[in-house]
């Protein structure tokens, strides 16, 4: 009886160390799988691909799948997005007639393009962080330029003509339409300004 109990309390033993061993290997394992799918949460959050997650179908390794579907989806929108983004560079970058820029809230230039260039006279890493009013002439451009800002804000866009200077200090009579520009909260962002010379139409009136 005696070595019948010790046998039993050992049988019982050994069963519970090897429970005790399986769940520490069953936690290791589910422990090691999150800290994968927070990896792979960082990895999402910086926009970089998903490694080919572990076949699994609990709960864990279908969260590891979904976050793979939106690790290639989002990759593919910002492809999209960038290749968005250069057509329309490359399509105001080739208009020539037109100057078209941008402007910050407060009237710093923050984009140049070639139309702009050609009818302006400044070179773009020579413009750009200046403040708009340096085409107005006059003392009071500064306070022009502004109140055009201003009338851009409550209107939506504001269209103007007048004097405007060349780099080179000449003068050319300028058609100007700003449209002032608002993100999906409705807060001012900045103001797209597009501008053409209309000197020999001026001329010829």
């Amino acid at each position: 009886r005696s070595n019948g109990l010790i046998a039993t309390a050992f049988l019982t033993l050994a069963g519970l160390i090897g429970s005790l061993f399986a769940v520490f290997l069953f936690s290791s394992g589910i422990v090691r799988r999150v800290q994968r799918l927070e990896r792979d949460a960082v990895l999402l959050a910086e926009g970089k691909a998903l490694p080919t997650p572990e076949a699994g179908r609990d709960e864990i390794g279908q969260l590891a799948e979904r976050m793979g579907e939106a690790s290639r989806l989002l990759r593919a929108r910002e492809q999209a997005l960038r290749e968005g983004e250069e057509r329309f560079r490359l399509v105001i970058e080739g208009v020539r007639d037109y100057g078209i820029f941008a402007l910050d809230p407060e009237g710093q230039i923050v984009s140049w393009n070639t139309g702009a260039e050609r009818i302006k006279g400044w070179r773009s890493e020579e413009i750009l962080g200046a403040h708009f009013s340096v085409f107005y002439p006059g003392e009071d451009a500064r306070e022009r330029s502004m109140r055009n800002l201003g009338d851009a804000v409550r209107h939506g866009r504001v269209e103007d003509e007048g004097w405007r200077v060349r780099k080179d200090g000449t003068r050319f009579w300028a058609n100007v339409v700003i449209t002032a520009l608002y993100d999906d909260g409705g807060a001012l962002r900045g103001f797209s300004k597009v501008t053409r010379d209309i000197t020999e139409r001026r001329r010829a009136q």
